[in-house]
């Protein structure tokens, strides 16, 4: 779980911060939860990230995020946000993503020790390199 407010991300994220008609409880200090890269593995409180046009390949892709409960997505198109709810239009979902983990890494005091494998190796791998 990620100890930032809906603002803090946002700002350190960057991009365009979109609400619905009526926005979340706390608004801009509303704390979100971990976050999701795949909309079938949304939890309640969840902030979907999506880091390619691969997740918006489904048109309901946000439609699923936000019946699961999400709190928000991330992703570079529009995405209507529902009631209580969040939308960050981002230039570019990797490069918002190394800044999140970059602000992460600032603050982790602890030694980093990773493990990459699967189809995205070579993703994780820049990701872990960059950061």
């Amino acid at each position: 779980m990620l100890e930032l407010s809906i603002g803090e991300f946002a700002e350190i994220a960057g991009g365009k911060l979109l609400w619905s008609d009526l926005p979340p409880l706390g608004g801009r200090l509303e704390p979100i939860g971990r976050l999701a890269y795949d909309t079938r593995r949304v939890r309640p409180g969840d902030v979907l990230w999506c880091l390619s046009s691969s997740c918006w390949d489904h048109p309901a892709a946000s439609v699923e995020a936000f019946r699961r409960r999400a709190k928000g997505i991330v992703g570079e198109r529009f995405a209507a946000p529902w009631a209580g709810t969040f939308s960050l239009q981002v230039p570019s979902a990797r490069q918002s993503l190394f800044r999140l983990a970059s602000h992460a890494r600032r603050l982790f005091r602890g030694k980093v020790i990773a493990v990459a494998a699967g189809a995205q190796t070579g993703t994780y791998c820049r990701v872990l390199e960059s950061v």
